[in-house]
């Protein structure tokens, strides 16, 4: 798949100890520009002793919805490579009964997570809870934990 990394390449990149680069444990949404009602937070990722590490960005977006039955909220680990984002993990946050994710043989609805080229579904995550939701990613990416809120 085209803006991916493998499954296995993105579970070394996940393994890294990191934190968000400069924002001193605060991770802020700002109205994303060419998407009405779609808020969206970025920020580069730094080693353990504060270097940077090349390429590495993490990003938070969601949708702002009507009702929780509308929700998204998408959190991403993208690592770049000559100039293009490429997706090394993402969790996906819906309500249960949206398909998600449409490939051939894993057909997913609901909540699923990305490694790299993988997708995974996940049970336990709902509209309600988006913090429990990026606590997860949190670990799963092995990014020191930091606050995020909906503005």
């Amino acid at each position: 798949m085209k803006g991916v990394v493998t499954a296995d390449e993105a579970r070394v990149i996940a393994a890294t100890p990191k934190k968000l680069h400069g924002l001193h444990g605060q991770f802020a949404f700002q109205m994303r520009n060419n998407h009405a009602g779609h808020f969206i937070a970025s920020a580069r990722v730094e080693d353990a002793d504060g270097a940077l590490l090349p390429g590495l960005i993490v990003e938070a977006e969601y949708k702002a919805a009507l009702t929780l039955n509308r929700c998204l909220f998408l959190f991403t680990l993208f690592t770049q490579r000559h100039g293009a984002k490429l997706r090394a993990y993402q969790l996906e946050i819906t309500p249960p009964n949206k398909l998600t994710h449409n490939e051939p043989g894993n057909i997913i609805h609901g909540a699923h997570e990305h490694w790299g080229d993988k997708a995974i579904a996940l049970q336990g995550f709902g509209c309600d809870d988006y913090s429990r939701g990026f606590a997860h990613f949190c670990q799963q990416i092995n990014l020191t934990a930091v606050q995020l809120e909906l503005p």
